[in-house]
């Protein structure tokens, strides 16, 4: 069967008949949005490879209508076994679903998963109230480029400050670029400084001096905001004019991909080498950001079935060979470290589609960053959507000026502990 027909048994919802797991004749139930690649494509391939396994998949438009279903179901005992999520476009609380006791804890079945074959420091994110509650399938980490010798060696955070304080005098430069997918700035910075909100009682638990960090560095962006959207209007749709007036391209688009794309576009368009950096924690190390994830209800009947597919979807082959700005193709790293070289492999031996611009093969040197990076990461996280809207709410009149960091800092301490105490 053809990928294009797959894809069409898909979204119709179809059901591939016969048994799952010898246990029940009900199909295998599950909830996806129809944007992931990853999801659309591996189970396209699973339904060819089993087609005696029964799947009755729901796809949803948007998170938001896949949200509103399961608030009401799983909270009943209802709806389907297996769910599959994606961190950059949900608003899906799953924090406050896992510890309302929705979803299966899968402890006995992660010790299969060994850290030989996987990336077990990214499934720690998936561990709520001492229990593997959610099993995190791809990563991403936020990144920075520029033009070489832009940025000298030393934390993101000093970098941006310094380059802020240098660029006051000049209004047709713009400090960095928003190229993010998410739109909880503040969450975002804490999670990638490393700054926790809890303790490990599940709650508030905050180091005052470094969310203080955080918060100042988020607010360069909010005190930069009408040079970066002057920039982007002026340079709409000319990637040189806009990257010649920016500082810094800052982006949590994925990385694997991103890295052979800037490489080129950077001397190519801008006549300059490219300079990459992570996004590092204050405390040393990297923080990995989950994007798609899954969880099997608790109410199932069909775990074992369920967790057949989510083993297939840990081993699935990726493709970092897309198009930079089409989501529906997007991949983000895998978790499987086999799949993750091959990546590398396909990266540094084929070449891509930029911006009227052929795209060269990654060089050595950016494979071997790629191959060094996984090591770094010492604590992934799944954002808390919930969280990061408090957060948004309690700062943003100390980001635009309106009220001084004390008050919003005390504003958001009683909020999220009422939240966490719920």
């Amino acid at each position: 069967m053809k990928k294009t027909a797959l894809l069409a048994l898909l979204f119709a919802g179809v059901l591939f008949l016969s048994s799952c797991g010898g246990k029940t004749n009900a199909a295998l139930s599950v909830y996806l949005v129809q944007t992931d690649a990853l999801y659309v494509s591996a189970l396209g391939e699973y339904a060819s490879l089993y087609p005696e396994r029964k799947m009755d998949l729901q796809t949803f438009p948007t998170y938001d209508e896949m949200a509103e279903r399961l608030s009401t179901e799983l909270m009943s005992g209802k709806g389907p076994d297996l769910l599959l999520f994606n961190s950059l476009q949900g608003s899906i609380d799953v924090q406050k679903l896992a510890t309302s006791n929705a979803f299966l804890p899968l402890d006995d079945r992660m010790e299969s998963l060994s850290a030989d074959d996987y990336f077990v420091q990214i499934f720690d994110a998936g561990k709520i109230d001492g229990k593997q509650q959610l099993l995190p399938l791809s990563w991403n980490i936020l990144q920075s480029y520029s033009k070489e010798g832009t940025a000298s060696e030393g934390l993101m955070l000093d970098i941006l400050a310094a380059e802020a304080e240098a660029l006051a005098s000049q209004s047709d430069m713009a400090l960095c670029s928003l190229n993010f997918e998410r739109d909880d700035a503040m969450n975002l910075m804490l999670e990638v400084c490393g700054v926790s909100l809890t303790g490990e009682d599940g709650r508030l638990s905050v180091d005052e001096a470094a969310f203080r960090r955080a918060a100042e560095a988020t607010k360069l962006y909010y005190d930069q905001m009408a040079q970066i959207q002057a920039v982007g209007q002026r340079y709409r749709n000319d990637f040189a004019g806009a990257a010649s007036h920016v500082s810094f391209l800052l982006e949590n688009f994925s990385f694997m991909n991103n890295l052979r794309y800037y490489q080129t576009t950077y001397p190519t368009l801008l006549s300059t080498e490219m300079d990459f950096h992570t996004f590092d924690r204050l405390d040393g190390g990297l923080t990995a950001q989950v994007v798609e994830f899954a969880a099997i209800n608790r109410s199932s009947k069909q775990a074992d079935a369920a967790w057949e597919v989510l083993q297939y979807l840990l081993d699935a082959p990726y493709s970092m060979d897309f198009s930079k700005y089409e989501q529906a193709n997007v991949y983000y790293a895998p978790v499987n470290r086999k799949t993750y070289e091959n990546c590398i492999t396909q990266l540094a031996t084929q070449g891509g589609q930029g911006p009227k611009i052929r795209l060269e093969p990654l060089n050595a040197d950016n494979a071997e960053l790629l191959r060094q990076l996984p090591g770094r990461v010492t604590e992934a996280v799944i954002p808390n959507p919930t969280m990061g809207g408090i957060l948004q709410e309690c700062l943003e009149p100390y980001f635009m000026g309106d009220k001084d960091f004390e008050s919003c800092y005390a504003e958001f301490q009683n909020k999220a502990a009422l939240y966490l105490d719920e």
